[in-house]
């Protein structure tokens, strides 16, 4: 059988003797603070590498939904003649939104950019591209959409928001509301938006143009805007709602849950459910502490699976997850055993070769792959 010598691929090997140093410098400790500089550089290395890493797969996602952006641009190219410019480039952002199930990004490895906020979806990063609303439009947007004195009354006093940036930013906070259903949210700044393109579109007299047809009972100019307003509204929401019913589907990557397994080889968690009819006295506070779980945890413990047990944990918080773990330790219904493998069938080989490799990884040498440091 072969020797596997891959393991001393990374030995580093050093002659200490020919290092000089000052007489009031111990040798011994210069050495010392030496190779933890050298570790210390290597770690930093790594992480750069490993941030490197994840940047690209970020931006590899978006040049493609970028590259997907262009394309609709262009496929709408001859119908941006007759529309708004911005509602079409909104439109584009839409159809080149992707799958919905890939609109996450990947969560951040450990260690990398822990200082910044979790990155949104995808989905909220195209959107920048498009314009952000001012704090103003912002307020405009509050209105209600059947305030119309209102309405005219802030236009008359920021004539600076009827622009096609303004219209831009509402829709998307109209977008952005819709993932979050808040669907009365989301139409009304739909409707807001709207009314700053009618009123542009109107040209110079537009606002009072508008404004006059809109509170005219009975105007064809109120059908025509509310049924735009209805199927702009509708298009942010379907894509909105098809977004959020995958995400629902699959659990979300990268959040930190709570899970019971067995750290040293060739052993395995066992589960314990405490007799009710005992006398003894730990084992009554036991059954008082099992009784106070939920019906599905309780379930799920006498299974005796702990698959079944992880998979509600799962569902729970973090902190509600620990303190479920600790009082199982109090109760003792957790206990680590030696696991027997029947070596003499196929699934008893497959985990001794596993248990075996766990050993072997262990034996090997430190994570990173270098020699630890010589005394």
């Amino acid at each position: 059988m072969p020797v596997d010598y891959s393991k001393w691929d990374a030995l580093e090997l050093s002659d200490d003797s020919d290092i000089e140093v000052h007489p009031n410098v111990d040798k011994r400790s210069f050495i010392r603070a030496k190779q933890n500089q050298i570790h210390q550089e290597r770690q930093q290395r790594k992480h750069q590498i490993e941030t490197l890493k994840y940047e690209r797969v970020i931006n590899e996602g978006l040049m493609r939904r970028i590259s997907a952006l262009l394309s609709a641009l262009k496929a709408h190219a001859a119908v941006a003649e007759t529309r708004n410019p911005g509602e079409v480039a909104f439109q584009a952002v839409l159809e080149s939104a992707g799958r919905p199930e890939d609109d996450q990004p990947p969560p951040r490895p450990a260690g990398v950019h822990t200082e910044s906020e979790p990155l949104p979806s995808y989905s909220k990063m195209m959107a920048t591209l498009l314009d952000q609303p001012s704090p103003a439009a912002q307020l405009f947007a509050q209105i209600r959409a059947n305030d119309y004195a209102a309405s005219l009354s802030f236009l008359s006093k920021h004539p600076e928001i009827l622009t096609e940036r303004e219209t831009d930013g509402l829709l998307v906070m109209a977008f952005d509301a819709a993932l979050e259903r808040k669907d009365d949210w989301s139409r009304q700044c739909v409707h807001q938006a709207l009314l700053l393109q009618y009123c542009r579109a109107l040209g110079k007299d537009g606002v009072a143009m508008f404004f006059k047809r809109i509170t005219t009972k009975g105007h064809q100019a109120q059908e025509v805007f509310y049924k735009d307003v209805t199927d702009t509204y509708a298009r942010i929401r379907t894509r909105a709602r098809e977004i959020v019913a995958e995400r629902a589907k699959e659990p979300a990557e990268g959040v930190e849950q709570i899970q019971l397994h067995a750290v040293e080889p060739g052993t395995e968690i066992k589960i314990r459910i405490p007799p009710a009819d005992s006398e003894e006295v730990e084992v009554k506070e036991a059954c008082l502490i099992f009784e106070s779980f939920s019906d599905e945890f309780r379930k799920a413990l006498e299974t005796g699976s702990l698959d079944k047990v992880n998979h509600v944990l799962g569902n729970m918080t973090v902190e509600a997850a620990e303190d479920v773990v600790a009082k199982l330790g109090d109760a003792g219904i957790l206990s680590l055993e030696e696991r027997i493998i029947d070596a003499t069938t196929e699934e008893g080989r497959k985990a001794l070769k596993e248990m075996e490799a766990a050993q072997t990884g262990t034996g090997a040498g430190s994570e990173s792959g270098y020699a630890p440091d010589p005394e």
